[in-house]
């Protein structure tokens, strides 16, 4: 006979709550990334659109702002 596990299903929806909580944030940092700075504060939760949208300006800004280099 299987035994059937206990708390199975509220264990998935703990444990897809909590995920939500921790992946959101990434979520969000990530959108922003593409968005030009005064739409981050105006609208953080909107998707980037025709006139928020910067492409990979910002990555390149970030790289030429701080150079990474080897330490020795």
């Amino acid at each position: 006979m299987k035994r059937k596990a206990r708390g199975g299903w509220f264990a998935t929806i703990l444990f897809t709550i909590i995920s939500i909580f921790y992946v959101a944030p990434l979520l969000i940092v990530l959108i922003n990334s593409f968005k030009k700075k005064a739409f981050i504060n105006l609208e953080p939760f909107k998707l980037p659109s025709e006139k928020t949208w910067v492409a990979l300006e910002n990555f390149a800004n970030a790289m030429e702002k701080y150079y990474f280099r080897e330490k020795r």
